[in-house]
């Protein structure tokens, strides 16, 4: 039997620490969390982290991420804790990495981040988001307020274009100029 590497699933941060989880008993089947009836064992989030740690001999560490549905960590060890070295309170990232559960917390391990240098592109993922699973009450916090990053569009669109292909539009125009 081929093994296969899991989809990493587009959600809500909400959608994932509200889920039902579940532990499989085989060697080679993943645990994982009911979201909307499937079975989400590696997730691909973009947020913000609001909040980081890395233990003083560097053996752990973790970030905390909240896309405004809500907040869950991402835990590392070891040689891994070079992951979250360069992320800082306050980055927008892309995170695609494992569910895990422990101690009643569900939380993920990464398998890899990227810093994402646009903040329109939690614009384009809240948009894919509510395309695929329909509009989610956004939670606001003090802490994502005090780091809520704002941009603004330097050049008016065309009104008859999307919502999305304004954001990409726009994307491409701010990585142009850096």
């Amino acid at each position: 039997m081929a093994i296969t590497r899991q989809t990493a699933y587009k959600l809500w941060i909400g959608d994932i620490i509200t889920g039902e989880y579940h532990e499989e008993i085989g060697e080679w089947d993943p645990n994982y969390v009911l979201v909307k009836d499937k079975k989400v064992s590696r997730v691909n989030l973009i947020a913000t982290v609001v909040d980081k740690f890395v233990s003083e001999d560097g053996s752990s560490g973790n970030i905390e991420i909240d896309d405004g549905s809500g907040s869950i960590k991402v835990k590392v060890w070891k040689d891994d804790v070079k992951i979250i070295k360069n992320v800082n309170i306050g980055n927008l990232i892309l995170l695609i990495g494992r569910i895990r559960k422990f101690n009643n917390e569900i939380y993920t391990t990464p398998e890899g981040i990227k810093a994402l240098n646009n903040a329109l592109w939690s614009r384009v993922r809240r948009l894919e988001l509510e395309k695929e699973f329909g509009k989610r009450e956004i939670v606001h916090d003090d802490s994502i307020q005090k780091i809520q990053i704002e941009t603004t569009i330097e050049s008016p669109i065309s009104v008859s274009e999307s919502t999305r292909q304004k954001i990409m539009n726009s994307i491409g125009k701010e990585e142009e100029s850096n």
